[in-house]
């Protein structure tokens, strides 16, 4: 795990079988799951899969720039470990208090959506642009003081509204197209 991670914030969300995880060597997490008795992937591919969900927060001070890193391997029985794709995070804005704020006041609907998205600003701020993204940061639309977005002639699926003020601060949503 990173050294940029605070194990204080460390919270278990869920898993798909009973287990115990320990702290070893004060930067990893071992997760042990034991007697699950996975079925073989060509007997039952969805029955063979298992997984653990967390969350952690990044330390505080963490800079712009800093980048969480991380990958796994995976033990099953005593067989050589399979090493995930290492992932990465950098970390690009630090919230402002005004920016914060901004983002708390600012309401995205209906989401999920099917055609419209409206825009509910109410803040002092005014938002002078909003951009659509696609899931891999592909600029899709961009518009100009609008309080509404037409998504219909999108395809379904997920993607990143970002609203940006006149004075600079930026909030970005994720949306659902139906």
């Amino acid at each position: 795990m990173s050294d940029n991670l605070d194990w204080s914030s460390l919270q278990m969300v869920s898993a798909s079988d009973d287990y115990q995880v320990n702290i070893v060597n004060g930067n990893a997490l071992e997760f042990v799951f034991n007697n699950i008795d996975l079925p073989f992937e060509d007997a039952d591919e969805e029955g063979s899969q298992g997984y653990i969900s967390y969350k952690i927060k990044p330390k505080q001070g963490i800079a712009v720039g800093d980048i969480i890193a991380g990958d796994a391997a995976i033990y099953f029985d005593f067989n050589e470990p399979i090493i995930t794709n290492e992932v990465s995070t950098e970390i690009i804005e630090n919230l402002s208090v005004a920016a914060k704020e901004f983002s708390s006041k600012i309401q995205l609907y209906p989401n999920p959506t099917e055609h419209v998205m409206y825009i509910e600003n109410n803040s002092s701020e005014r938002i002078d642009q909003v951009g659509v993204y696609s899931i891999t940061g592909q600029q899709i639309l961009v518009k100009n003081k609008v309080q509404q977005i037409n998504l219909s002639s999108l395809n379904t699926g997920i993607y990143f509204v970002k609203m940006t003020t006149e004075s600079g601060n930026s909030f970005t949503q994720k949306v659902v197209k139906k």
